[in-house]
């Protein structure tokens, strides 16, 4: 019976999705001056969802760093700037070349997520980017990196080399953890098949009397 319960947790050890993906989302709120009966503002809805890459030798040190990937970026724009809306299948993190170990949580540093629309560019600055371990990701804040059309200058919202920090409204972070092998979930039907045989097997076996 130990054999069977020995394999039974190898084939457990073997996900059928091979890494956790943390699906996150959030708002962030760009304000300007005072010429849009109020003061301007423009709001930027993100979502997307991250796992790690184990990379050994990171860098060319000797330490193995996970570093973050990300997919379905998705956001949307709306307020006096106007509104867009755009979606990646995949993006790259910051400059994956000179991401610092481990993580950190810099505005303008070199771990953030491009978030795109119509040419305008705020960019999400992500804390854990390059870990030595996978952990729980976390959004630090955002900058408007860059916007293209007309209504950023008569809003006085800052771009470009301005760079306009906005403010973090919420976060949600939902983890997806990785499902039993099919091949645990099919060793265990077939282990509860056979064990209600043998029990049945021995049900209807005729008693021999002895003398």
């Amino acid at each position: 019976m130990m054999r069977y319960l020995l394999l039974s947790l190898v084939l457990f050890a073997i996900p059928a999705h091979a890494d956790t993906t943390y699906a996150l989302s959030g708002t962030v709120l760009f304000t300007g001056n005072n010429t849009c009966s109020g003061v301007c503002s423009e709001t930027v809805a993100f979502s997307f969802d991250l796992s790690y890459l184990a990379v050994p030798n990171y860098m060319g040190s000797h330490n193995t760093a996970y570093l973050a990937q990300i997919t379905k970026l998705g956001d949307s724009w709306s307020g006096d700037i106007g509104s867009f809306s755009g979606f990646q299948t995949q993006t790259l993190v910051g400059n994956p070349e000179t991401a610092s170990f481990p993580g950190g949580c810099a505005i303008g540093g070199d771990n953030y997520i491009q978030v795109d629309a119509g040419g305008n560019e705020t960019d999400v600055d992500l804390c854990d980017d390059a870990e030595p371990t996978p952990v729980v990701p976390k959004v630090s804040g955002a900058l408007l990196f860059r916007c293209v059309v007309a209504a950023c200058s008569t809003t006085g919202i800052p771009s470009g080399e301005d760079f306009g920090i906005g403010t973090l409204e919420s976060t949600s972070v939902t983890t997806f953890v990785p499902e039993p092998s099919t091949l645990g979930l099919l060793f265990v039907g077939l282990s509860g098949v056979w064990r209600i045989r043998r029990k049945r097997s021995a049900e209807i076996s005729p008693t021999v009397p002895t003398s």
